[in-house]
């Protein structure tokens, strides 16, 4: 991607300068527009400049004719590759029909580095919106061995990441903060470390230096989860010690073939592979249009019992969460609304 050129083309400010920052670290060149007539007299001068264009559906000005165009990649004769971006809700309602996305893609907000990354790549080559990896492991992988530690403080990714470690063939142990992870490897033999960056007071990156300070630990692969994927980020990790670099949310196929390249393989049997079908009937009615079951269940390994667990829990722990953003804003004594939104 190095010294390629990408249009950005989004009326809000803030979130321009966001995606061309991340556009910036994965060493494209950026440009950027925040009306489509502005981005009409840029193209107009340079389209073929550019390799790509990112554009919001939801602009002021877009209208009908011109989401033709992009869906059907005829935007300026089809120069560049682009990528709309756009709600789930849009999606449904102004990019589904009636002309499907041909050569373009569709990239759902919020957008995360992960996700813009995994969206250029697929942009980039010709199977367009095709998955870049698959993301379950095949059903004929080998089960693997070992004992491994997953150092991670969010709770509902603690259960994902044991649950498919487990269903790897592997032992599991959790440790919700850096210091609880130097306590456990100083009292117990891993095969393997999972080590998530952003931990609560001291960083991946320091745990596993403080690691590595200790000669006796200094084989022990340690593979860091982190949601940026930005150019850096892997260079980071493997200064500070780390071995591979696996990025979240977690792909349970990468992160098998990631684990398998530094575990051994276990006996002949084969990792377990569920999915949608095996769901109780009658689980998702009336979520069908607020839930990427298919989606979701890739996440969890085609788990249903835990994507039912976690989902659960999810709403337990932020049911409220929409009355306190409210709360928040009309609380204009004690804070600006701007503390609390991003415009």
């Amino acid at each position: 991607m190095s010294g390629r050129s990408v249009l950005v083309v989004d009326d809000n400010a803030t979130t321009r300068s966001v995606l061309q920052d991340m556009l910036l670290s994965l060493s494209f060149v950026v440009d950027v527009a925040g009306t489509i007539a502005e981005a009409e007299n840029i193209l107009s001068s340079k389209g073929s400049d550019y390799d790509l264009v990112l554009v919001d559906c939801s602009m002021p000005d877009m209208d009908g004719v011109l989401i033709a165009k992009l869906k059907d990649g005829s935007w300026h004769g089809g120069q560049f590759k682009v990528i709309i971006m756009a709600t789930e809700k849009e999606k449904r309602d102004s990019l589904s029909t009636p002309r499907p996305i041909a050569k373009n893609l569709v990239l759902i907000k919020p957008i995360n580095p992960s996700s813009l990354f995994d969206a250029i790549v697929s942009a980039m080559h010709e199977e367009g919106a095709q998955r870049v990896t698959e993301t379950l492991p095949s059903p004929s992988m080998q089960k693997l061995q070992g004992h491994i530690l997953a150092v991670e403080d969010n709770e509902i990714n603690q259960q994902v990441i044991q649950e498919l470690l487990e269903g790897y063939g592997l032992s599991v142990e959790i440790a919700g903060d850096g210091k609880e992870a130097l306590s456990k490897i100083g009292k117990q033999t891993f095969n393997l470390v999972l080590m998530d960056i952003q931990l609560p007071g001291m960083d991946g990156l320091e745990v596993t230096r403080r690691i590595r300070s200790q000669g006796i630990f200094s084989e022990i692969p340690i593979i860091a989860m982190t949601a940026h994927a930005l150019v850096g980020d892997r260079e980071k990790s493997l200064q500070a010690g780390m071995n591979d670099h696996v990025t979240k949310p977690i792909n349970p196929g990468a992160l098998y073939r990631t684990l398998a390249s530094w575990l051994e393989l276990g006996s002949d049997s084969s990792v377990s592979r569920l999915g949608l079908s095996d769901t109780e009937p009658g689980l998702f009615h009336g979520l069908e249009d607020i839930i990427d079951a298919e989606e979701g269940l890739s996440r969890v390994g085609g788990n249903p019992k835990l994507y039912k667990k976690l989902l659960k829990d999810f709403y337990k722990a932020h049911a409220q969460d929409l009355e306190l953003i409210y709360q928040c804003r009309a609380n204009k004594s004690q804070k600006k609304r701007n503390d609390y939104f991003i415009p």
